[in-house]
């Protein structure tokens, strides 16, 4: 996936995101990453738990765009992250489409809602999934941006398109197992 933003160009092959997912990718201790693994960014989590929402207008393939109201935008290349959390279920790496998640809740029980969309899939009040080929987001202020859990700056501006066949795989050939004729 290519996106272009107000500071240039960046590809990412996992995920990208506005808003508090850069932020916690930016909070989140390489200290504490070396103890606690996965953890360190729940403590960063934790840090951002009340995320700055920011308005957001988003144009999905030709369609016109749609104002919301979200505390981050994440764009994704796969469904599943680091632990085995499910957060695009109709994500393929070769599906020709960017999955797009908008998360605002409005209040701190939202976030429960929030949490259990996630897990099952599903959109509720505050967590929405989009996909397309194409997507444009403008914002009224800037947010961080992050590219692969890399914070990149912060823009105001993005549009991500799908390269088709950039990513080239190397596989090694098969190995084939040979019992040990001597056991």
């Amino acid at each position: 996936m290519r996106c272009t933003w107000d500071g240039g160009t960046e590809r990412f092959v996992v995920m990208a995101g506005l808003g508090l997912d850069a932020r916690i990718m930016a909070d989140t201790s390489d200290d504490l990453k070396r103890v606690l693994r996965s953890g360190a960014y729940v403590v960063a989590a934790v840090q951002n738990a009340v995320p700055h929402p920011f308005t957001v207008n988003v144009a999905l393939d030709d369609a016109d765009a749609g104002e919301h109201q979200v505390v981050m935008a994440l764009l994704g290349n796969v469904g599943t992250i680091t632990g085995g959390m499910t957060i695009f279920p109709q994500a393929s790496p070769d599906d020709g489409r960017i999955d797009l998640l908008l998360t605002g809740p409005n209040r701190i029980t939202d976030w429960a809602k929030v949490g259990a969309g996630i897990l099952i899939g599903q959109d509720v009040n505050g967590l929405s999934h989009h996909q397309a080929r194409r997507l444009a987001m403008t914002t009224t202020e800037p947010v961080p941006f992050e590219v692969d859990g890399d914070v990149v700056g912060q823009t105001r501006s993005l549009v991500a398109e799908v390269e088709p066949a950039a990513l080239h795989v190397v596989v090694p050939p098969a190995t084939r197992t040979h019992r040990n004729r001597h056991s």
